[in-house]
């Protein structure tokens, strides 16, 4: 698995730390690192759960990590407060394209974050940057 070994480095975790969460000897987790074995779908869906990562990133289908989960996320507070409000039908439109514009904004914003997490001409160390105080706030 292509991003694998980025996502546990990440985490700060040994291999030996992730075999004994998944139940499974070291050496059989190296393997899932090295490429020369693939895990079943149950635990693909554990490793990503427990490295907090999407499934897409871990299989390398996507170049992100956790943007996946931000804008579902993010989506979802959108429609609990829709919920509870009332607009007219030009209101909601309006408000759908704004969001829309939103979430695809704040998707290109992650990615490249996540690319330049992984750069090392980006790279300064492990200590929170002022970028990520501010999307933490």
């Amino acid at each position: 698995m292509e991003n694998l070994k980025n996502a546990r480095r990440a985490k700060k975790l040994t291999q030996q730390e992730v075999a004994d969460h998944l139940g499974i000897e070291r050496s059989s987790y190296a393997r899932y690192e090295s490429g020369s074995r693939e895990p079943d779908i149950e635990t693909i869906n554990a490793l990503a759960k427990y490295l907090d990562v999407s499934v897409g990133y871990l299989s390398g289908s996507a170049v992100y990590s956790n943007a996946d989960k931000l804008i579902d996320s993010y989506e979802r507070s959108i429609h609990f407060w829709l919920e509870d409000q009332f607009f007219s039908a030009s209101e909601v439109d309006r408000l759908k394209d704004h969001y829309a514009d939103v979430l695809t904004r704040y998707k290109t914003l992650v990615e490249s974050l996540e690319r330049a997490k992984t750069s090392e001409k980006y790279c300064i160390g492990e200590n929170p940057t002022a970028i990520e105080r501010y999307l933490h706030y």
